[in-house]
């Protein structure tokens, strides 16, 4: 974040800028304030919003003590078309509120497709409800307008065929003839399979074999009674991430929210290296991949890792991607000040927080092993990526 701008909305909240590039904030409230806000004292959530400045380039690499973390945050890209498929749960436990919550949601995300994406939406519960049970459609406003009319006419009956149901979404998919859009599934569902295969291993498995192309599997677990733990391996071993929806006041905003962070993917095929310094990057202590399947407007990507050689004076990013117009291809350089990987970019004021990069590299790093454990069926891989997760935790 190379420059700093305060909105103040929380009178309690003071924000004072330590730097042009940084900046504080305190929250603490004494007793009476407490008591004034609640009958339990404070209640909700403490929400700090900031952004990153963008432009077209590498973005922000930092270098401290034989760690780097990069920052990529472009702006100024026209998104890609994509192919998106939605599957939504109609089983009776969807009934009432929920099911309106979700049509409320559906019917504004089905509006802001964009004109040259493909898509359809199923609904599923011991059997499947179809729109077109064939192809993926082109997102025409007569196509949208039908597909809100089928949404609308949804009812919640019957139980919960995961398996069919996710099945049928990569197969429709399948049906689109190979091309460069980016492909996902949406998977909305609130509860545990209760129909057809029920076993969480046999569902994965299914999934894996039948999504050879790997389209992104992106899934919701809406309440409190949903199996989450598949829902995240579901995720996660088919390069999509899951996220929970609690249902309350604000789901259909919830759900609004999660798709505007995959609505506009600007980058797909995205590939990062750092040159000449292979020897120089520990391969092995990268917390996220350097072939990143699609990156997303209003996102930022954060790579951090551990330098093998720390007496280096240069350190080169390179980064292509598809993007709308073609390949897009950036490089950089990071002048290191003594040539002994000790760099930071205007240190005035952190003191001794000038050693975060280590700490967040940990952190990455172990989240990066946990998300490893859950996506193995392994018993004997899932204990020992614990115990590396652990003996790091311990270690930072």
């Amino acid at each position: 974040m190379n420059t700093v701008s305060i909105v103040q909305q929380n009178p309690l909240a003071t924000v004072k800028r330590t730097a042009s590039n940084a900046a504080t904030i305190n929250y603490s409230l004494s007793p009476r304030q407490q008591k004034d806000m609640s009958a339990r004292g404070v209640s909700g959530r403490f929400i700090v919003q900031y952004d990153v400045e963008r432009g077209q380039d590498v973005g922000e690499v930092q270098v401290v003590d034989g760690y780097f973390v990069h920052y990529f945050s472009p702006e100024g890209l026209k998104p890609l078309n994509k192919n998106i498929m939605f599957i939504l749960d109609t089983s009776g436990s969807m009934y009432g509120t929920k099911l309106t919550q979700m049509k409320d949601a559906m019917t504004t995300i089905l509006s802001q497709l964009r004109p040259g994406d493909y898509f359809n939406v199923l609904g599923f519960s011991n059997f499947l409800r179809y729109w077109k049970n064939e192809t993926m459609v082109l997102a025409t406003k007569d196509n949208i307008h039908k597909a809100s009319e089928f949404v609308k006419n949804l009812v919640a009956v019957g139980g919960t065929n995961i398996n069919k149901a996710i099945l049928k979404g990569v197969d429709l998919l399948n049906s689109l003839s190979k091309n460069d859009r980016p492909s996902m599934i949406v998977f909305l569902t609130d509860g545990t399979p209760t129909a057809g295969i029920t076993k969480s291993s046999d569902i994965t498995k299914n999934l894996q074999e039948a999504n050879s192309d790997q389209y992104k599997i992106f899934t919701l677990g809406f309440g409190a009674e949903v199996d989450f733990t598949l829902l995240q391996k579901m995720a996660l071993q088919n390069n999509g991430l899951a996220r929970r929806i609690y249902a309350d006041s604000d789901a259909a905003l919830q759900l609004k929210g999660f798709y505007s962070t995959i609505a506009d993917p600007l980058l797909s095929e995205l590939k990062i290296d750092y040159l000449p310094l292979r020897e120089a990057v520990d391969q092995e202590d990268l917390v996220t991949t350097q072939e990143i399947d699609t990156f997303y407007s209003g996102s930022e990507l954060i790579l951090a890792g551990r330098l093998k050689n720390n007496a280096i004076s240069v350190f080169e990013t390179s980064l292509q991607g598809q993007g709308s117009t073609g390949v897009l291809q950036y490089r950089s350089n990071t002048f290191l000040a003594d040539g002994t990987a000790k760099y930071f970019k205007e240190p005035t004021g952190l003191d001794g927080r000038i050693k975060f990069t280590e700490k967040l590299w940990a952190y990455l790093t172990i989240k990066g092993i946990l998300e490893k454990s859950l996506k193995t069926e392994n018993a004997t891989i899932k204990a020992e990526l614990k115990k590396r997760a652990l003996a790091m935790s311990l270690k930072v």
